[in-house]
């Protein structure tokens, strides 16, 4: 069996078995402290309800008002501004496109674009290809900041509520949480930029001339690039986004050690 997979079965059997282990421990406790069957089991069930339906809700809704992310609209409306204006308000898009032009002149020693031995548009599209993913980088990477926020603020709740820590490392041991799909998102996107830059780069160098947009790569070019190959997130990798989980978990675990010896005491006293 792959160690990766070892590793996922065995914290998430373990974080199970931390918290069965707390409401089971806590079952006993409140069974030692009222000797009363029924209102043990209505109160555990009524702590049960709580941590896992009403808490994770009122948190979550919580966290979401603490670290707002922006909607839809905000967020294409300001990378569109920045994909014309430059990251910085500086650098517009003509600026930029006229830089780009004479760099290119330059290099070759020409005058005109038409004078080029290469397609000038396989240049201005990897140039306006790179300019779009400085852009995407810097408000994708404002969305994960604040979904990191969100996540840290929420693993607080674990200290209430031992469900939200279980909630976490369960769904992150199983690689099914929004931090392993956030490191799938910038893999395909490392994939997608790379793929992009390899047919800009045959459309401006492969043979074809300013202009000629009828040109077309052939076969051995597409064969060349290479598939996409998604290479799974190792769990060591991402395991230190659950310490703080698992040290609630942890912690309850010794409460409800605890809270069992002391009420093993009382019984014995009476």
């Amino acid at each position: 069996m792959d160690s990766n997979i070892l590793q996922r079965a065995s914290g998430f059997f373990a974080v199970y078995a931390l918290y069965y282990f707390i409401i089971s421990g806590l079952t006993t406790f409140f069974s030692a402290r009222w000797q009363n069957p029924t209102l043990a089991l209505t109160s555990m069930l009524g702590i049960w309800m709580v941590w896992t339906v009403f808490l994770p809700n009122i948190l979550m809704s919580s966290v979401e008002k603490w670290h707002p992310l922006p909607s839809r609209n905000e967020f294409k409306a300001a990378m569109k501004e920045d994909r014309s204006k430059g990251i910085d308000g500086h650098n517009p898009t003509d600026e930029r496109a006229n830089a780009l032009v004479e760099s290119v002149l330059a290099e070759y020693g020409v005058d005109s674009l038409s004078q080029l031995p290469i397609n000038f548009d396989g240049i201005r599209m990897q140039a306006d290809e790179e300019y779009g993913n400085q852009v995407w980088d810097k408000h994708f990477g404002n969305i994960r900041e604040v979904l990191g926020q969100q996540k840290r603020s929420l693993q607080l709740g674990g200290i209430i509520n031992p469900f939200i820590s279980l909630d976490n490392t369960s769904k992150g041991f199983s690689a099914t949480d929004n931090l392993h799909h956030q490191e799938f998102l910038v893999e395909v996107e490392n994939y997608r930029r790379v793929f992009i830059k390899v047919l800009n780069d045959e459309h401006a160098y492969g043979g074809s001339k300013n202009g000629d947009w009828g040109w077309k790569a052939d076969n051995e070019f597409y064969k060349s690039v290479e598939d996409f190959a998604h290479k799974p997130t190792e769990l060591s990798a991402v395991f230190s986004h659950y310490i703080p989980d698992i040290a609630i978990l942890l912690f309850w675990s010794f409460l409800t050690l605890g809270l069992l010896y002391f009420g093993t005491k009382r019984i014995q006293l009476l």
